[in-house]
């Protein structure tokens, strides 16, 4: 039961609402004059309330890491002085509602931790005052509106019960649009930050690809190359070059199947690291590559 009074005071603080679904809601302030609103972390369940829209005035909405199931309410669509919005760590499914373009003043987004699908609503690419945002750990295929996550670094990479692994921490992670500049303040971890970021402020998709080929040479030599990776280039696209050479040399030399997997894999990490963004491959063409194997 979610309860707050006339003075726009929230009782949930000390509240015991694991038997409570969000199906019951007392509603005792009815000016609607409420801007904060965070129940984060309870065991609030079913699905969000639709009156929820109707608090015009929110500022700030929290309701992360409960048991909140089925779709996002398209009322949302109302919270138009929304600037922060963290529905993170539920069981939310469905589609991401594309009314919620209409949130014009927010600036922080997580969905992240939820059952979501379909795609990005490319609508949001009308969202020119949006920030943050973290879909991560959804269902999400075919996202239309490039995301770039701006430190990818093996401090990121999460590996699951299988080894896969997964990019996380996307706390610096930016939508590009395409009518923008998509200037922004620099941010990244240092030895990942692509070289292009040290005269401009414009991040491109190729600015995560170039750390992605830092990332995959770490992992194959066993270390990061710190400073001296332009001047491994010429070594890493030698024709002559061995995996024995690059290899980290605590490991036993791999089948020849194997062997050749890690020379593609050194070749493709080698072309990220172009020094002219333009000259990178694309993350798309670098997936191609290896589903191959």
């Amino acid at each position: 039961m979610w309860i707050w009074d006339s003075q726009e005071h929230w009782f949930s603080a000390e509240m015991e609402l694991e038997k409570q679904s969000t199906d019951h809601v007392v509603m005792l302030n009815k000016s609607g004059n409420l801007e904060s609103l965070d129940l984060s972390s309870n065991k609030l369940s079913e699905a969000i309330p639709k009156d929820l829209g109707n608090l015009v005035k929110l500022h700030y909405l929290n309701l992360s890491n409960n048991k909140l199931s089925k779709e996002i309410p398209i009322q949302f669509e109302k919270l138009f002085h929304l600037s922060q919005l963290d529905l993170s760590h539920n069981s939310l499914g469905g589609e991401i509602p594309s009314q919620m373009s209409h949130l014009e003043s927010l600036e922080q987004l997580n969905l992240s931790h939820n059952s979501l699908t379909g795609s990005i609503p490319k609508s949001f690419e009308e969202m020119r005052g949006l920030l943050y945002v973290d879909v991560s750990y959804n269902q999400l295929k075919g996202c239309s509106i490039p995301i770039v996550h701006r430190d990818i670094s093996s401090n990121n990479i999460l590996l699951d019960e299988e080894y896969v692994a997964h990019a996380s921490d996307f706390g610096t992670a930016k939508l590009l649009k395409r009518d923008s500049s998509n200037w922004t303040e620099l941010a990244g971890t240092y030895g990942y930050i692509a070289p292009e970021l040290a005269y401009t402020m414009k991040v491109t998709e190729k600015c995560d690809v170039y750390s992605f080929g830092v990332l995959a040479v770490e992992v194959i030599k066993g270390k990061h190359l710190g400073d001296i990776i332009a001047s491994l280039l010429s070594h890493l696209t030698s024709e002559s070059m061995l995996v024995k050479d690059i290899l980290d040399q605590r490991l036993p030399l791999p089948p020849p199947e194997v062997e050749q997997q890690v020379m593609t894999i050194v070749k493709l990490a080698t072309a990220c690291l172009h020094v002219n963004p333009r000259s990178r491959p694309s993350m798309h063409m670098i997936s191609q590559s290896l589903d191959q194997f």
